[in-house]
């Protein structure tokens, strides 16, 4: 799950959401679906390594002020890719490209670097982490390596171990943390964290409506989720997942409002 949604679904922090309208167009997005191909990538699998897509900052975890890189993670080639862009303080540069493999149920990712290093790693996600292992031939001989993402404190924890004894013994080898990027320049009229983690689950939602995929819908609404309409009309979770399907709806966002509160009814202005 990502860290950003599961943050707001478990009700630490809501966010009340103004809606200006909702639009039923019925008859003409339903036979957009119905005439549309059928997208790949849609399975529940695909989604595993969501939690790790966001704009971040990241740290050594045993040096937490210092940033040592910047990190964007986004999914490309129809969502079906998950793209790591990679910035170092010290001039790394690296991208990573991450896929599930259907036809073997492992996820793969291959790490290339401005220095000409080549890491292919491949695993499952269990128990709540990605995790991956490969050979680094960079290294020379047969260092195992194997690497593991979590989501941690409404970031990512990633952290990496090596073994040059065939995975008796392993040895540390990075230990990062990813937070939410700090608004570039700080400028005062700038989103604050709560307002761009609203634009980053609102774009979410929306791209999961227009391709009908009711598995990111279902992990991005709260279970208590309740919509309120201008006529009165509420909508409960199970209600706008049906909706996706029956109507086709279109949600435009107007404002949004920031509460400390639990994760309930939504009106409309």
């Amino acid at each position: 799950m990502n860290p950003i949604a599961q943050w707001l679904k478990v009700g630490v922090t809501c966010v009340v959401l103004f809606f200006a309208r909702i639009e039923a167009t019925t008859s003409h997005l339903v036979s957009s679906v119905e005439s549309s191909p059928t997208m790949p990538c849609v399975a529940p699998e695909y989604r595993q390594f969501d939690f790790w897509i966001g704009d971040w900052d990241a740290f050594d975890f045993d040096n937490p002020t210092t940033k040592v890189a910047h990190t964007q993670v986004d999914r490309i080639l129809d969502g079906c890719v998950l793209r790591e862009d990679y910035q170092g303080a010290d001039g790394h540069q690296g991208q990573s490209f991450s896929i599930y493999d259907s036809s073997r149920k492992i996820w793969h990712q291959s790490w290339v670097t401005n220095r000409g290093q080549l890491l292919v790693i491949e695993g499952k996600f269990q128990d709540g982490e990605m995790v991956l292992s490969g050979v680094n031939h960079a290294k020379g001989g047969q260092t195992l390596v194997r690497g593991i993402w979590k989501p941690a404190n409404a970031g990512v924890r990633e952290t990496a171990v090596t073994s040059t004894d065939g995975g008796k013994t392993w040895k540390p080898w990075f230990d990062l943390m990813f937070r939410l990027a700090a608004t570039p320049g700080n400028n005062a009229g700038a989103p604050d964290a709560d307002e761009r983690i609203i634009t980053a689950l609102d774009a979410e939602y929306q791209a999961a409506v227009k391709r009908n995929d009711a598995f990111v819908m279902d992990r991005l609404l709260a279970d208590d989720f309740v919509l309120v309409t201008g006529s009165g009309k509420t909508y409960n979770k199970a209600d706008l997942l049906q909706k996706r399907e029956v109507a086709g709806w279109s949600m435009n966002i107007k404002r949004t409002v920031r509460r400390r509160c639990a994760l309930g009814a939504i009106p409309l202005s």
